[in-house]
């Protein structure tokens, strides 16, 4: 009816530049190139473990447990990944 009338002052800067855009694709290649590094870092911690002496580590009693909550996290991160 035209009675209420509302007035508006804000302002946002806009960052529409090409640099800012993401494409599906270019996330998923993004993601595909931070777990490869994941990899690669948890190989690199694997070859660490293997040749240190035997018993010279901390034995962590939860580590499986710590582990599969990372996974579980890491799998409602990435819905719809295997």
């Amino acid at each position: 009816g035209g009675e209420l009338v509302g007035i508006d002052g804000s302002f946002f800067t806009g960052n529409a530049g090409r640099g800012s855009v993401q494409t599906a694709s270019g996330l998923k290649k993004q993601r595909e190139r931070i777990e490869a590094d994941i990899r690669r870092y948890l190989a690199e911690l694997e070859r660490g473990d293997e040749s240190e002496p035997a018993g010279s580590g901390v034995e962590d009693a939860q580590l499986a447990d710590k582990l599969a909550r990372l996974r579980e996290r890491q799998k409602r991160c990435r819905p719809g990944m295997p």
